[in-house]
């Protein structure tokens, strides 16, 4: 994938987390956040190591995040 910035080439890889990674409208504040109807679930197996593929720009210092494409 080509960075829409930038242009040049993107490394893929996976965002990772000890838990579910939520894209909110408005920033959370705590240690668990509870997620409501309108957050976006970015990555799959919440339980067992979420996760979900990525594209890194070096050059530009962006991270795309490909929801659509979450580990099973």
């Amino acid at each position: 994938m080509n960075c829409p910035y930038c242009g040049k080439e993107m490394t893929k890889g996976w965002v990772q987390s000890a838990r579910k990674v939520l894209f909110t409208t408005t920033k959370k504040e705590g240690t668990f956040i509870i997620g409501n109807r309108n957050d976006v679930v970015l990555t799959a197996n919440n339980f067992v190591g979420p996760s979900c593929a990525a594209y890194l720009c070096d050059t530009c210092k962006k991270v795309i995040i490909d929801y659509a494409e979450k580990t099973e």
